[in-house]
């Protein structure tokens, strides 16, 4: 599982950070931590996390998510949250916050079947909000076991 919660730096533990400019980790009496991405007029700020992959079993099948709990009264949101897997090629899985959540809100989970075991995994959120606040917390990314392995079967070709 990803996580927000780490150092008093500003950057959760675990994750790299570009373009931050008043983005950071916010802590409250009440509500505990979370993420806090602040827009602004060129706003392009990035957080990702590599995943380790070691001390883990991957098999064909398997089933990668990725969910978050989010919170924002901006009218016109941009995060766009990203599920990267490598095996032997990159799929990028995604999801685009572009509307106002008003209360916090659990987003459908992202997932990646895997066809075999990857050589990376990266979960990012890329921020081109103009103005306001998106709230991140909760990060998660669960591996399930296989459910059905057809979804890696290759097509046939075409008849001549």
């Amino acid at each position: 599982s990803s996580d927000l919660s780490g150092s008093n730096s500003g950057v959760a533990r675990k994750w790299q950070s570009s373009n931050l400019t008043e983005d950071g980790r916010k802590c409250g009496k009440t509500t505990g931590c979370y993420y806090n991405f602040k827009g602004s007029a060129n706003e392009n700020s990035l957080l990702k996390q590599v995943v380790k992959l070691t001390n883990h079993q991957f098999n064909a099948g398997d089933v990668l998510s990725l969910t978050t709990d989010l919170k924002t009264t901006v009218a016109a949101p941009n995060l766009l949250i990203t599920l990267a897997v490598t095996e032997g090629e990159t799929v990028k899985s995604t999801f685009l916050l572009d509307e106002p959540t008003l209360d916090w809100l659990t987003i459908a989970p992202i997932t990646h079947t895997l066809c075999g075991a990857p050589t990376k995994i990266v979960v990012s959120f890329r921020n081109k909000t103009k103005n306001g606040v998106i709230r991140v917390d909760n990060v998660s990314l669960r591996l399930s076991e296989p459910v059905d392995t057809r979804a890696c079967r290759l097509a046939l070709p075409p008849a001549p």
